[in-house]
């Protein structure tokens, strides 16, 4: 065993290139005499923090100094593989300065784990001279026998030149793009990442290199999925499709994401390039608008397609959301020839989750109209039914009451809900009285303001949500009941449908280019003056 370390050595010691090897803890384990020799200084007992001004490592610009953890050997020690890097080394045992060419593996052990970094390099200082001066001088770098002129080496200079900066601003438009940019090994093995994948996926370049892409695997897909992508990557196909990523803390994100295999000459592929752009924000906007679609085809499925025609009485109603699915309903439901049940109401939430709601109050109350004409009846039964089987936060105010056509009567219960306005013949207002009365769902026990009116002829009836009182017009001021109560006044002669259309121009003319915060539903029910 000794005399194979002993030939190793030697094999070393004699090799024209430098080859160090450092342990995990940065302790050499390996310094051959090239490297002393190139290095101008020999294995240091050092932290790798002390490297660069030890072994005065700088960039290619001669003058910065190489940072601790983007030295060749230090990227080895934590899985990264490098290729060819150009370094200036610059120390009181070298003091006009060379230039290395670098290239570093990680060492690992049966088990993959790394227990070591190594790198080997050789002095390029002569070559890196020669190309200099060429620049300056426009002098040749080719054999004197070599048929190649002063005019043809520019051109070829000049061509050359152009093309190192278009590579350069290449490789620094992949490093800064804010969409993550992978590229694997033929294996799949993670060899480079830019800044965009690290700050998407919180993994460091670091932890990142030597791993598969699987660490971004959300467990969304199944295992048929990826086996599937691998398939047709590896038989030299591109993969484009959305795939949902988990990053470093557990997070997950939608990626939109393209694989294109690299291959050689030979057409044996060797590389594969994959670019992820986040488009989370975009999956839940699109997400969002389904459910407002959603929510306002069940909103437009419960409001009356049209308005009954009743003896002696007329009906009107309109709406108008503050957004895309608002969280107002109304309907009209009938019961007997004469008589009708008239519904508003107002859940106090917004979107899907109010749709559903609004579905399942409006189902209910039409559930108990089938077997009762008693208002307060109907709405105990519907408190108690939500009572039960919600356990939401959500509530909503009504009002439901029967329309006695025959009898020119209304009887209602509140729960709630705002107070309805009377419009009387003779052109007076009346805001009709009112007791305490509690939204449905809160509680199992429910308060409930009942009450019967007459309708006489001529009269007009307004229930209303509280989005009407509460809009506000330009100079901030709310519309209040006072601005009912004053609009209503001047309805007189008008029918219920054109009562309800006046009082919502009224309201749209004050607020003007005011943005409306809550949702406004008006239902008017006019006894006939003959």
């Amino acid at each position: 065993m000794n005399s194979n370390n002993t030939f190793l050595k030697m094999v070393l010691d004699n090799l024209v290139d430098g080859v160090i090897v450092a342990d995990n803890e940065g302790d050499f384990v390996l310094f051959n005499q090239a490297a002393e020799k190139i290095l101008g200084v020999g294995a240091l007992e050092l932290s790798p923090e002390e490297w660069t001004e030890a072994y005065g490592v700088y960039k290619a610009d001669q003058v910065t100094p190489y940072p601790f953890g983007d030295l060749p050997l230090v990227r080895a020690m934590q899985g990264e593989t490098v290729l060819g890097e150009l370094m200036f080394i610059k120390n009181a045992s070298n003091l006009e300065g060379r230039w290395i060419e670098i290239s570093a593996n990680p060492i690992k052990n049966e088990g993959e784990q790394i227990i070591a970094g190594a790198i080997i390099f050789k002095d390029v200082t002569m070559r890196v001279k020669a190309l200099e001066q060429m620049s300056i001088t426009g002098g040749s770098i080719f054999d004197d026998n070599e048929d190649i002129s002063n005019l043809e080496y520019k051109a070829f200079s000049a061509h050359f030149a152009d093309f190192r900066d278009k590579f350069s601003l290449l490789a620094r438009a992949v490093q800064e793009t804010d969409d993550s940019i992978v590229i694997t090994d033929a294996k799949g093995t993670i060899i480079y990442v830019n800044s965009g994948f690290e700050k998407r996926t919180g993994y460091s370049r670091h932890e990142a290199l030597g791993q598969n892409p699987s660490i971004l695997k959300s467990g969304h897909h199944s295992e048929a999925f990826y086996k599937d992508l691998w398939g047709k990557i590896s038989g030299g196909e591109h993969f484009r499709g959305t795939i949902l990523n988990k990053n470093k803390y557990g997070d997950t994100y939608w990626s939109q994401q393209t694989i294109t295999p690299i291959k050689n000459e030979g057409g044996e592929i060797t590389h594969y390039v994959s670019v992820l752009k986040d488009i989370t924000d975009l999956i839940e906007r699109e997400r969002l608008e389904r459910e407002l679609e959603l929510a306002a085809e069940i909103q437009m499925s419960i409001l009356p397609e049209s308005l009954p025609t009743l003896p002696d009485f007329n009906i009107g109603a309109t709406i108008k959301s503050a957004r895309q699915v608002c969280g107002d309903f109304y309907d009209i439901i009938p019961i007997s020839k004469d008589k009708v049940g008239i519904l508003i109401g107002d859940v106090v939430d917004k979107g899907v989750t109010a749709a559903i709601m609004m579905a399942r109050v409006h189902a209910f109350i039409a559930s108990e109209a089938s077997r009762s004409e008693a208002p307060g009846k109907i709405l105990r039964e519907v408190n108690d039914r939500l009572s039960y089987f919600d356990r939401s936060l959500q509530f909503t105010t009504a009002i439901y009451g029967v329309l006695d056509c025959g009898k020119r009567e209304f009887a209602y219960a509140r729960a709630g809900h705002e107070p309805p306005f009377l419009l009387t013949p003779d052109g007076n207002t009346q805001h009709l009285p009112y007791k305490n009365g509690m939204a449905l769902g809160i509680l199992p026990e429910i308060v409930l303001d009942e009450n019967t009116i007459s309708i006489p002829p001529g009269a007009t009836l307004l229930l209303f949500t509280d989005g009407l009182a509460d809009c506000c017009n330009s100079d901030g001021q709310s519309f209040g009941y006072e601005g009912i109560q004053n609009t209503l006044a001047g309805q007189g002669g008008k029918s219920a449908q054109e009562v309800c259309e006046s009082i919502m121009d009224k309201v749209n003319g004050d607020q003007l280019n005011e943005e409306q915060y809550d949702d406004i539903t008006l239902v008017a029910v006019q006894a006939n003056s003959t």
